[in-house]
């Protein structure tokens, strides 16, 4: 179990935890567990949003969550449980890793429901939903107290969808979403219609929305792809080669690629290194977009809040035994994008590099200058 700043908080001190019962102790462990709960932040898509509430109770543990069986494919699910205490967070926390463990073998949600019928009793619900993407095929299930639907009409069982752009989806598990639903077809977020369709959530109750948006009409010159890896050095070198290969598709001169790269490199090994500090899985995506000869580079993280545009450029001058450390890392990447910018949104971290790539890029001392950003 990954060790959360909500279970530190929920254990306290050593002298109050010393003082503590034992019923006390497992509350706080249970607590502990059910802030570990909810996954990463949503990420950033142009096909879909999503955004989940829950309301937890002595009673009832609930949770939702989201994850990538496929790259072009995300499976969403909410689970309420007829237990509390200790013994209800520990099956929860058994329930959300079997859930995951179970698409990945069978795809299909009702067959992944009847692989976890031991940890699905009749008082507990289940809803696990998955969305192709490119599509729009949706797959869905529910069972004991839990519901999907499309408007305000629940459906319970199993049912294939192919949602067209625009469209959303809920999930629920404990409880059925408001009337108020409806209203999510006037343009919202994600998020700003959870908070018309959460409105009086009961405890132990549960609700996801997915916005599916689909693939976003572009100008007819531009291409782009997201690649997502997870924070493993390990993944650093195929997403480097999978951009490699898209600018390739796009008739992107070698030369002029060159030393981008070497940047995003410098940039994920950063983040793999020093931007999540809870031992978690996490993932990162590498947006590109290829429009009117600029090449633009997004790349995401849900870790720690950091600028790297703040990191003061490195003294050059001198002997090099008196530099100090640190720093030539992005000294580098400046000197080799043509615009560089940072935003936190939404709980990630957001930079963006955009290239001209109708001119060939020059060579100069900083295209060998590499070094770590730090955190």
């Amino acid at each position: 179990m990954e060790c959360h700043p909500e279970a530190i908080a929920a254990l306290g001190t050593e002298e109050a935890k010393n003082r503590m019962s034992d019923a006390q102790k497992e509350d706080a462990l249970a607590r502990a567990i059910s802030a570990g709960l909810p996954p990463q932040s949503f990420p950033f898509r142009r096909e879909v949003e999503f955004a989940g509430i829950r309301h937890d109770s002595s009673e009832r543990i609930c949770f939702y969550d989201t994850w990538w069986p496929e790259d072009t494919t995300v499976c969403f699910a909410a689970a309420s449980l007829s237990l509390g205490g200790i013994e209800g967070a520990l099956a929860a926390a058994s329930l959300k890793h079997l859930l995951r463990a179970a698409i990945a073998e069978l795809t299909e949600p009702g067959a992944a429901l009847a692989a976890c019928r031991h940890l699905i009793g009749a008082d507990t619900g289940v809803t696990v939903a998955t969305l192709d993407l490119q599509s729009g095929t949706t797959r869905a299930a529910a069972s004991g107290d839990a519901a999907f639907g499309y408007d305000t009409s629940p459906t319970t069982g199993c049912a294939t969808v192919a949602l067209q752009p625009g469209a959303y989806l809920w999930i629920a598990a404990g409880t059925l979403p408001s009337p108020r639903i409806a209203e999510a077809g006037a343009g919202m977020s994600a998020a700003e219609a959870l908070d018309a369709a959460g409105a009086g959530l009961q405890p132990g109750g549960v609700l996801g929305l997915i916005f599916f948006k689909g693939r976003s009409r572009r100008p007819d010159d531009s291409m782009s792809e997201t690649i997502s890896i997870t924070n493993e050095n390990r993944q650093i070198a195929s997403a480097i080669l999978q951009m490699e290969k898209f600018c390739e598709r796009c008739g992107i001169d070698e030369n002029t690629f060159a030393g981008l790269d070497l940047a995003v490199d410098e940039l994920l090994t950063n983040l793999v290194s020093y931007a999540f500090r809870d031992g978690a899985c996490h993932r990162i995506d590498i947006d590109l977009d290829f429009s009117g000869k600029r090449l633009c580079i997004d790349i995401r993280d849900d870790g720690v809040p950091f600028n790297p545009l703040d990191i003061p450029p490195p003294k050059l001058d001198g002997e090099l035994g008196e530099r100090e450390v640190g720093g030539l890392g992005m000294h580098f990447v400046r000197n080799i994008a043509d615009e560089i910018t940072y935003r936190r949104e939404a709980n990630w971290n957001i930079l963006r590099l955009t290239k001209n790539m109708g001119v060939p890029q020059g060579t100069g001392e900083a295209a060998h200058e590499r070094g770590s950003l730090g955190r």
